[in-house]
């Protein structure tokens, strides 16, 4: 079967926290893949298709916060796969710009275990944005 997808997906290994707006359960997943429409998660617990989760992303100051619609659940090896689509546009370029930061956070951290350099985020930034921007996928 021929899988066919509106937009690209670009892979991303995040916590994040999903709500159910009509129940006031949490649980913290991980972010599997983001797109332009939507995003991908592994969950503890299953979600029913057309459900209006709340996503958070609790490591990012301010927190991410963003509605989205689940599409469908599978069952994935002990846990859940979801993915689900945005409400708002705009909520996919915001989690665009949250993977740029993990990425940058990343280089911070090699950088410093690699070459015992510390760099401070705005360093880390324009170091990362030269060597890499031009291959992070668009």
């Amino acid at each position: 079967m021929q899988e066919r997808r509106r937009y690209d997906r670009h892979t991303i290994a995040i916590p994040i926290e999903i709500h159910l707006t009509d129940i006031v359960a949490s649980q913290e997943d991980y972010l599997v893949d983001i797109s332009l429409g939507g995003l991908a998660f592994k969950a503890h617990a299953p979600l029913n298709a057309n459900d209006i989760i709340d996503i958070r992303i609790p490591l990012m100051k301010p927190v991410f916060h963003a509605k989205a619609r689940v599409v469908w659940c599978r069952q994935d090896t002990g846990t859940y796969l979801i993915g689900a689509e945005f409400t708002k546009i705009g909520d996919a370029f915001k989690l665009r710009m949250i993977e740029q930061i993990c990425h940058i956070k990343h280089y911070q951290q090699d950088v410093l275990a690699r070459d015992g350099r510390t760099l401070s985020d705005t360093q880390a930034a324009l170091e990362w944005i030269e060597k890499f921007a031009s291959f992070f996928p668009s």
